[in-house]
Formats: C-alpha cells, sequence, structure tokens
C-alpha cells in the first residue's frame, strides 16, 4: 500500500512542480485509516499550522515571505484527508464587466499569482522567466477563439481537457472573475507578426539548458559546505542527557557513518514508518542526547548535510519500487527518471538558506492553492522514498547548490 500511495502522490506533487499547478481527478480513493499516525515535531512554519486572527480570519503560519491564505476549503494530499478534488467548474463569463488588456498583462505576469509566464510565452523584453511548459501563446489572437472559450479555459480549463495540469485558476479561486475578464482582454491582443527575439535567453525555445556554478562540494563556491562542516561542533555537543552523537559514534561522522544516508528514506520499524534521515534526526536526537533537531530547524538540516556527506561518492541504495526538457519560468525542468535527489538538503542560492527535499515539496504546494503538509509528514516521507528509487545506483554528493 505504501508504494501505491507513494506514486499517487508523486504525480499529484510532481505535476506540481513541472507545472506550477495540479489539476486533474484522482482514479480511485484508497482507504488510509490504518495508516500510523504522526504527530509534527517540526518548527512552527514548516508544520501546516492554522491560526486565527482577532477578526476571526484563519491564515496559515509558514516561512518567511511565503503566502498566508489558509485553502482550507480544497483537499490536501494527507492520507486521512478524504475529501474529493473541486468538482470541475462550468461558468459563464461574466457581461458586466469591461476587459482591460493592460490588467490582464500585469495579471499574466504577476508571480505572486502563478504565474501564467512560468508556463507560457508571450511577447515582451520583460517577460521574464518564461517558460515552455505549456503552449506558447504569442499568437493566440490570431486564432480568434471566442471570448467565453478563454475564460472557461482559465476558469478551469478541465471541462476541455480533463487530465489537464493547468491548475483551475477559478474554481480555486486564485483569480476573480474580473481578474480573469481582464486576461482574456489582453490574450486576444496577442497577434502577428512577432518582433524578432533580441535575446536568445528569453525565448525557452532558445535558451540554453543552464550550467552550474562548478563544483558543489567546493566551500568557495557553496556556502551550504560550510554549514555542514560547522555541524561537528553540535556533533560534539552534549544534550541534556549528558552525551554527545560523538559519545556513540566512534571515530567522527565521516568514519561513524559511513554509508548509512544512501539507505535513507526507508521504513523504521521502531516508530512504525518511513523516515528520511532529518525525520530520523528529530526523534533520534532528543531521544538519545537532549539535543532539539526539529524537522526544517538550522541545526536538522546541518546535521542532516553531516550525516549524508559521509557517504559522498557511494552509490544510493534505498529499498523501493521503483519529460523532454522543458522550461518551468527560467528553470529547465528535469526528468524525475533521471533522478533529483543525491544533492539534497541543497543551497537555494536565489533565497540564500539550505533546503530539503521536504521544503522543496511545502513550495510546490502552497502558493497554488492547496494547505502544505508537515515537513515530517509520513506522506512527504513516502514520496521522498518513491523519488529517491530512481537514484538507486548513482553517487551521494551533499549539500548541492540549486541556482
Amino acid at each position: 500500500m505504501r508504494r501505491a500511495t507513494a506514486r499517487r502522490a508523486l504525480r499529484w506533487t510532481a505535476l506540481a512542480v513541472l507545472s506550477a499547478g495540479c489539476a486533474g481527478t484522482a482514479p480511485d480513493v484508497a482507504d488510509y485509516r490504518g495508516v500510523h499516525r504522526w504527530p509534527s515535531r517540526a518548527i512552527p512554519e514548516a508544520r501546516g499550522d492554522l491560526r486565527t486572527l482577532p477578526d476571526g480570519k484563519r491564515v496559515a503560519v509558514r516561512y518567511p515571505g511565503w503566502p498566508t491564505r489558509d485553502f482550507d476549503r480544497y483537499t490536501t494530499y494527507a492520507y486521512d484527508d478524504q475529501r474529493p478534488e473541486p468538482p470541475v467548474q462550468r461558468v459563464t463569463m461574466p457581461s458586466g464587466i469591461a476587459g482591460d488588456a493592460q490588467k490582464g498583462r500585469a495579471l499574466f505576469l504577476s508571480r505572486s499569482k502563478g504565474p501564467c509566464v512560468a508556463c507560457h510565452l508571450v511577447p515582451g523584453d520583460d517577460v521574464w522567466p518564461a517558460g515552455s511548459a505549456g503552449p506558447d501563446q504569442s499568437t493566440i489572437g490570431d486564432r480568434r477563439l471566442p471570448d467565453q472559450y478563454l475564460y472557461q479555459v482559465v476558469w478551469d480549463a478541465r471541462v476541455f481537457f480533463p487530465n489537464t495540469v493547468m491548475p483551475p485558476w477559478g474554481t480555486a479561486g486564485l483569480f476573480s472573475a474580473e481578474e480573469i475578464v481582464h486576461i482574456v482582454a489582453y490574450l486576444q491582443t496577442l497577434k502577428g507578426p512577432i518582433a524578432p527575439e533580441k535575446d536568445r535567453d528569453r525565448n525557452p525555445f532558445t535558451r540554453p539548458k543552464p550550467v552550474g556554478f562548478g563544483d558543489n562540494l567546493d566551500p568557495t563556491n557553496n556556502p551550504a559546505v560550510v554549514l555542514a562542516e560547522d555541524a561537528e561542533a553540535l556533533w560534539a555537543a552534549r544534550g541534556a542527557s549528558g552525551k554527545a552523537c560523538a559519545d556513540c559514534h566512534e571515530g567522527g561522522a565521516g568514519r561513524a557513518l559511513r554509508g548509512a544516508a544512501t539507505r535513507y528514506p526507508k521504513f523504521v520499524e521502531a516508530y512504525g514508518r518511513m523516515m528520511s534521515v532529518e525525520d530520523f534526526l528529530e526523534v533520534h536526537g532528543p531521544e538519545t542526547t537532549g539535543l532539539p533537531l526539529a524537522a526544517e530547524s538550522a541545526d536538522n538540516l546541518n546535521m542532516t548535510m553531516l550525516v549524508k556527506r559521509a557517504s559522498n561518492g557511494l552509490p544510493v541504495n534505498v529499498d523501493g519500487a521503483s519529460a523532454a526538457e522543458k522550461f518551468l519560468g527560467g528553470r529547465v525542468l528535469a526528468d524525475v527518471r533521471a533522478g533529483l535527489t543525491r544533492h539534497f538538503p541543497t543551497w537555494r542560492t536565489d533565497r540564500a538558506e539550505v533546503w530539503d527535499m521536504r521544503k522543496r515539496f511545502q513550495w510546490c504546494m502552497t502558493p497554488l492553492g492547496m494547505n502544505m503538509l508537515a515537513a515530517d509528514s509520513i506522506e512527504y516521507a513516502e514520496l521522498e522514498l518513491y523519488l529517491t528509487s530512481f537514484d538507486n545506483g548513482k553517487p551521494l554528493s551533499v549539500p548541492g547548490i540549486r541556482h
């Protein structure tokens, strides 16, 4: 059952990664009542908590700068969340609103609402980063499509395309009726001929595949390497129990834990669940040394990198069942079958901080109409196992670096 659920979870979360949104209907509804419950031990902003403001409005507790809107009306992908997907909505374009193409363009480019240009190319030197995950819309106005059709596609494209990965923007409440009217007005202005492209990097069809910034294990290139080295002090620190990691694991992390990380995520019998290195540390630390290592805390991430880099160069060996290049905004999309996990936790150059896979999963869900799960949830652990299985036989190289 765990492998089947991991596959289902992968399909929806991977679609979020690939399309910046999830739309569709699950093929079946499984019974997860027997799945082990897990009280989150993550830091508050990583638990998926909600709080009520004095005015009665509920907001999500999130990482600094993340959206705080509560999408509790819509299903999460928690195993115990049995709510169905939002039903497909067939709507009629309102007649009392005058479309403003300029406002529509601003909405199409807005990074707080998607953005649409993450998947669709449209004209303009200011369109960056543009993507090619969806159709090029640079001349869609020449197709003379009815306004009602375009309005419905933006509101909920599942009416016409049941298996689309385009988010149902109106159904999910991410765009209002008036905003979609403005977007339709803008789309109808997009007609040829298209001006010659001056910047090949702007257009994902001519953009070269990004290259790295050098060796991810070079501390002068990747700040996360320094953070992993600093975790040596945490390794030797004595917690409330009077013991340190070094007391039980002789020879230092590099020697004592050589090869351990290659087997994670794995099912840990003592806790009755699938666990990543981060999950295991958050319970093992307090139980053995008394050191708090809450999921998504700096100490947990740094210790995870210390543990994982002890296995650098060794092949991934997890026990699990086992798209052409497209751009999502400025990022080239990876094929999960080629492996995505060997460099996590990884330094995010645009954020100047370390992210593990769980935070990446959470980011896929949060700005797109779905409340995130706790970083240490069983669902994420099993999804991580599924993704890691594609890396079996490939060498670890932690910490990674992403641009």
